[in-house]
């Protein structure tokens, strides 16, 4: 592939959005070869943990301008449509992806990172989806993923000055999860990759459909899906190796 890049280390697998000297801006080749790695991904039973990353200083520049030159109103949708399966399989896997945000972040780039479960930043970068300055708007999942991680007035702020914020900034307010200095980034993010994938993928799968599908019911149905998930972890043959492990470590009594 030309525009992205992989990594499988077992339990965790690294993709690269590598069009290093575009400081990685998405096109529509890198997003059809980022679907066709995500196919490869969900295939492969031993991932648990999948790390979305950019190659060099950058995560990602957000989407390729040049491309926007030739667009028309049926093939900007078919663009948009295409960036929204992206982070469709990436909300809907049963794998739990983390965006390593090793540089800057815009636009679309930001929104790929959005889809992703985790969100680890540099303290360094920067962050936003400036599209109001060109005349647009964010368009793979931008405007309806930011307002459930930041909440609509925030969203308002965000999208409408196209401002950029700090990785500070985006901790403060829930957009990312972690923020680490330049030094100990990557060996602070290792540690949290590793403890993800060091727990059972059943249960993993589990807590992120329950999270994702029940936040947008009823509570009283979300509820019901959170016993019913609850349940599942149980058909798990080594469930009791956990507790009584538990039990050993603290010596309760009951």
């Amino acid at each position: 592939m030309d525009t992205i890049s992989a990594k499988d280390e077992g339990e965790i697998f690294w993709v690269y959005l590598d069009r290093e000297k575009k400081k990685n801006a998405i096109n529509t080749q890198m997003l059809r070869e980022l679907l066709y790695q995500l196919d490869v991904i969900e295939q492969n039973e031993k991932v648990k943990v999948v790390v979305i990353t950019g190659k060099g200083d950058v995560f990602c520049a957000g989407a390729d301008i040049n491309e926007f030159l030739n667009l028309n109103v049926l093939n900007a949708y078919e663009f948009s449509k295409l960036g929204k399966l992206v982070t469709e399989r990436i909300e809907k896997s049963a794998k739990i992806y983390v965006a390593l945000i090793n540089g800057h972040a815009f636009g679309g780039g930001l929104e790929l990172a959005m889809a992703c479960d985790l969100r680890i930043s540099q303290l360094k970068s920067e962050l936003g989806l400036p599209e109001i300055k060109l005349g647009i708007f964010p368009g793979f999942g931008g405007t309806q993923r930011l307002v459930k991680l930041v909440g609509k007035g925030r969203a308002f702020d965000i999208i409408l000055t196209g401002r950029r914020i700090t990785g500070e900034e985006a901790r403060n307010i829930g957009l990312v999860n972690y923020v680490f200095g330049e030094e100990e980034f990557y060996d602070e993010s290792l540690k949290l990759l590793k403890e993800l994938a060091a727990k059972p993928i059943a249960t993993l799968s589990l807590i992120k459909r329950v999270i994702n599908d029940g936040s947008d019911l009823p509570l009283h149905y979300g509820l019901s899906v959170e016993s019913l998930a609850w349940g599942m972890t149980f058909s798990r043959s080594d469930i009791n190796d956990g507790f009584e492990e538990f039990l050993k470590r603290k010596k309760y009594k009951y």
